[in-house]
């Protein structure tokens, strides 16, 4: 059975599950939209293929075109082999889009992988969609949907002011990730969207972190 995207507001007394990052936002009272997509047990091929046609086609009815995938990778040793060989999760070669790969500094030695794939076509956009739902259920990925073309190298100094360092008690890097409110807060982007869900977790949620009072800028109808 082929289902509907759901949209609406997230508040502070959702019982929906939601990453911490997200429970933090709302709980500050930051303004968060949700799509939410429904499936039955464990996510199938036509489940990543409609809801990523659905999403492109509500996103297109709200004239938003553009799309702009980020991730980061784990830490890694600063080594000429590997930059060279480094291989990001999703790799669009001979798509339709505009892939640029950067690495920031984290600390003595090691750094992190910034990849950011832009694009305007619903072939990478399905492509993208299955890469943010395949695999843990908080991947971390980022999805920037905009009205118009944004500028990868302004996304990559974003992202490096929003990189947050989680250490354990004996000093090594625990976790890595962005920072969904040093992202709003250091730029103007006009959605910063983070993907929840997958697999047998029954829902694709797409959390979106709004800018403004104006709902035609909400990303709902």
């Amino acid at each position: 059975m082929i289902n509907e995207l759901s949209t609406y507001f997230l508040n502070k007394e959702s019982s929906l599950s939601v990453p911490m990052q997200i429970s933090e936002l709302v709980n500050a009272s930051y303004k968060i939209s949700v799509i939410d997509y429904d499936y039955v047990g464990f996510a199938k091929e036509v489940d990543y293929t409609s809801f990523a046609k659905k999403l492109f086609d509500y996103c297109k009815n709200i004239n938003i075109h553009n799309f702009t995938f980020v991730s980061i990778s784990r830490e890694m040793d600063n080594k000429r082999m590997v930059k060279k060989g480094y291989k990001p999760d999703f790799n669009p070669k001979g798509l339709d889009c505009k892939m640029s790969i950067h690495h920031a500094n984290i600390n003595d030695g090691k750094i992190i992988f910034i990849t950011v794939v832009s694009t305007e076509s619903e072939n990478v956009f399905e492509q993208i969609v299955k890469t943010m739902y395949t695999g843990t259920f908080d991947s971390g990925y980022i999805l920037l949907p905009s009205h118009i073309p944004i500028d990868q190298n302004r996304v990559v100094d974003n992202i490096k002011k929003s990189i947050q360092i989680i250490y354990d008690r004996h000093g090594y890097v625990k976790n890595i990730y962005i920072s969904l409110k040093d992202m709003h807060e250091t730029s103007e982007l006009e959605y910063i969207s983070y993907p929840y869900g997958g697999g047998d977790f029954g829902s694709f949620l797409l959390f979106t972190l709004c800018r403004g009072k104006d709902s035609k800028r909400e990303l709902l109808k």
